[in-house]
């Protein structure tokens, strides 16, 4: 894998994370028109769940980053995890289905704020699974390499075998 497409995933996961962070202290809003704006038990997953788990997933984040790698398994399992829980967020938002964390999915007590961050995490998790699952099994070679050879060194050989049976 090209370390530009690595290094980018890796960036963008950690820039996500924090968003998600960021925003899961905006979860205290509740749905509109509901006089409560938090609820206890919605506080509590927050504080033993959701923090926690996104802070340990920083670590490996930025330590791909300084070390200019494309993000590991465990990064990519983490996104691919929260890509499916936002994804059933917004369809709960959607009305697609009905689910008992509605309360828990509202940020800031906004319908259209909310649909909009579980949209953006969606695009940015998928993102990140997109740019960071390393490529294999491509048809063709890219800029002279062919994709059985990291060295491109059968690729010369063809054609140097091509060019002798030319002459």
């Amino acid at each position: 894998m090209e370390k530009s497409r690595g290094i980018w995933a890796s960036r963008l996961a950690i820039a996500t994370t924090v968003v998600q962070t960021a925003s899961a202290l905006l979860l205290f809003g509740g749905p509109p028109g509901e006089i409560a704006r938090f609820d206890v038990a919605a506080l509590g997953v927050l504080v033993v769940l959701s923090l926690p788990v996104n802070l340990a997933a920083l670590v490996p984040m930025v330590r791909r980053v300084r070390r200019r790698a494309a993000p590991g398994a465990a990064v990519l399992i983490f996104c691919a995890v929260f890509l499916l829980w936002h994804g059933f967020a917004l369809g709960t938002l959607a009305g697609w289905w009905a689910s008992g964390f509605v309360g828990g999915l509202y940020l800031a007590s906004s319908v259209p704020i909310s649909f909009g961050y579980q949209v953006v995490m969606c695009g940015a998790f998928a993102a990140i699974l997109a740019l960071g699952v390393p490529r294999r099994g491509r048809v063709g070679a890219i800029a002279g390499r062919c994709p059985v050879s990291p060295t491109g060194a059968h690729a010369a050989a063809v054609a140097d075998a091509v060019s002798a049976h030319d002459a």
